[in-house]
């Protein structure tokens, strides 16, 4: 299949039967991203959440093309469908909010779910950016052999990002990995962009100000927020970077590499380039030769197994 010049969709490669059947799935999922109905759950957006939506949107290609990726075209406010939780069953609603879930990209219909928080839209915007750094993620299906590809509806993902599924699709190899890499790359857009989002000045300032206050690791603070406690009175939260824990891991990843490798790399931020680019162009062998060149043989198979998640 030759090299598209432009990205149409969320959707990289679907892996088919022909070239052509390949183009038709392609083709479909180019339709979906630019046909976005309102979902039942999805609430209108207000004027301050669609200019930060379009602002991120601005911004974004220039962002993914620095690691050497083509931007999805025709990604707009539609795609991310806000959702109102009292439109949910109670159990939905609940399974939301135990799990602290923020948002979800749907790949199949080239869209995204986001749990807008309304106390503050600094934590919207990165639920948002979070997602639409998915949707900017390497993406490739495996069409299965009992309907036509040009459905979309019978393919399994066998990349997303840094995530790579096993033949029967019951394991997710690098999940972690996929998911500190979303997030630490989301910080440092949100350095980089967001004070060019007028939307997001007087938070922005909030935050640089209890960071000031902060001792140590105060860039692990991505918004601070006032909310009202189940005693009724208000009070201030600390709202970290999502996936700590997964997140401390690649960084320990990314020390390790960058100091037994200083030859090939001038900072540890060339290492998380060099991982930015696998998760926004699909090519992992150059992190698979510098993984077991640092840690040994078997060892990057080893690190997709220890950060995979089971289905």
């Amino acid at each position: 299949m030759e090299k598209p010049l432009a990205r149409e969709s969320g959707i990289v490669r679907v892996i088919a039967s022909s070239p052509e059947e390949e183009r038709a799935a392609l083709r479909h999922f180019s339709k979906l991203l630019r046909e976005q109905p309102a979902s039942s759950f999805e609430r209108a957006k207000t004027p301050n959440e669609l200019a930060t939506v379009d602002g991120l949107l601005q911004h974004i290609p220039e962002f993914v093309t620095a690691y050497g990726a083509l931007p999805v075209t025709g990604v707009s406010a539609a795609n991310f469908h806000f959702v109102d939780t009292a439109r949910l069953p109670d159990e939905e609603r609940d399974r939301i909010a135990q799990a602290n879930i923020g948002g979800l990209y749907d790949f199949r219909n080239q869209s995204a779910a986001i749990v807008p928080d309304d106390r503050s839209l600094l934590v919207t915007a990165h639920r948002v950016l979070h997602e639409l750094l998915h949707f900017e993620s390497f993406v490739a299906l495996q069409a299965t052999p009992d309907a036509a590809a040009a459905t979309g509806a019978t393919s399994v993902p066998r990349r997303i990002g840094f995530s790579v599924f096993n033949k029967a699709h019951t394991r997710r190899f690098f999940r972690d990995f996929d998911e500190a890499m979303i997030e630490m790359l989301a910080a440092r857009f949100d350095d980089k962009y967001f004070t060019g989002i007028p939307t997001l000045t007087s938070e922005l300032d909030r935050r640089k100000a209890i960071r000031g206050l902060v001792a140590r690791a105060s860039e692990d603070i991505a918004a601070v927020v006032s909310r009202q406690g189940q005693s009724g009175q208000w009070e201030t939260v600390i709202e970290e970077w999502r996936y700590k824990a997964e997140r401390e891991r690649l960084q320990r990843f990314i020390d390790e590499v960058y100091t037994a490798n200083t030859e090939e790399f001038a900072s540890k931020e060339d290492v998380l380039a060099l991982l930015a680019r696998a998760v926004f162009t699909g090519k992992l062998l150059d992190v698979a030769r510098i993984t077991e060149k640092t840690f040994g043989p078997g060892s990057f198979r080893e690190l997709g197994q220890e950060t995979m998640l089971a289905e």
